[in-house]
């Protein structure tokens, strides 16, 4: 696999590039953007199935846009280098997404609780536009009121 590099780094250093590509990310990219990246097209030597090109459009981007060079895309496991290849990025960025993405079942658990206080809180604007509504048949709301206290 990566036999023919000779200054292979250490799973550990491997890792220590995809953390610092993650909070690249996390500081640089959409909140989603580990929701983005498909980890079944995700390809670290193809310009438009990388984690960049999957998140920012194109692995171009990340030169344009942010003006980080090579090294600097090296060092946050973007590209691969003299230490690193392609195929071992890609499976270090599969593991870790696969350990950061959020499941299908919690992000659908998340909208449905968010949708049911969306639900409740139209519903209560709706409850106190009828007050409104039902008052207003009876007694002018803009009319100052006189308390009379004896």
């Amino acid at each position: 696999m990566d036999n023919d590099y000779p200054y292979r780094l250490s799973d550990e250093a491997v890792r220590g590039r995809i953390l610092a590509g993650a909070a690249w990310l996390d500081k640089n990219a959409p909140a989603d953007w580990r929701q983005k990246v498909n980890l079944d097209r995700l390809q670290m030597s193809s310009g438009t199935d990388c984690v960049i090109a999957q998140v920012f459009g194109a692995y171009s981007k990340l030169m344009t846009r942010f003006n980080i060079g090579y090294a600097e895309s090296g060092r946050l496991g973007f590209t691969d280098s003299s230490v690193v290849s392609f195929v071992r990025l890609t499976e270090a960025w599969k593991e870790y997404l696969a350990e950061t993405q959020p499941d299908v079942k919690s992000v659908i658990t998340q909208m449905h609780r968010e949708l049911a206080k969306l639900n409740e809180q139209t519903a209560l604007k709706t409850k106190q536009t009828t007050m409104r509504e039902l008052l207003a048949g009876v007694m002018d709301l803009d009319a100052p009121i006189t308390v009379v206290v004896s």
